[in-house]
């Protein structure tokens, strides 16, 4: 048997066997983590308008490979951009019908999360201890309840 194929049969037989609160408890995690990846698409959005701004700084007085370098990069960037405006068009329309407010709430959250994505960045890469520091520090944190730290614990590099 075709192992994708029995992967597919494995899934249909549990959802088809969950209880009622199982697929309740099913929706709402896909929901938080939607969510969460919309929130991203937020952020990667803020950051590629950003470098687009910093990128139109380029002037005449670099070099032609340099300006050709930098031009190929202001074109991708304007695909991803495009790309991202598509990929989150419909779920702005869902957030904004769900909620007036919850778009901004969204954005600004992402604005949150950048920040923070950022200070991490500048703080701890390349840097073990102050990565493994600064995650016990977060860790003895009071969370939500949104993701358990198992679920957290997931998302990791092998």
């Amino acid at each position: 048997m075709n192992i994708n194929k029995a992967i597919a049969m494995q899934r249909r037989y549990e959802a088809a066997t969950a209880t009622p609160e199982e697929k309740e408890q099913a929706v709402s995690k896909a929901h938080d983590y939607v969510l969460l990846g919309y929130t991203l698409l937020q952020s990667a959005d803020i950051i590629f308008r950003k470098a687009e701004k910093v990128m139109q700084k380029v002037s005449a007085y670099y070099s032609r490979d340099e300006r050709y370098r930098m031009e190929r990069n202001s074109r991708d960037l304007d695909a991803v951009l495009k790309r991202l405006d598509t990929a989150s068009a419909g779920m702005d329309g869902v957030i904004a019908g769900i909620d007036p407010y919850a778009y901004d709430r969204i954005r600004s959250n992402a604005y949150e999360v950048l920040r923070f994505v950022m200070l991490l960045y500048t703080r701890t890469a390349g840097n073990v201890k102050a990565t493994e520091a600064l995650e016990k520090s977060i860790r003895r944190m009071a969370g939500n309840g949104m993701f358990s730290d198992e679920e957290i614990s997931e998302i990791k590099m092998r």
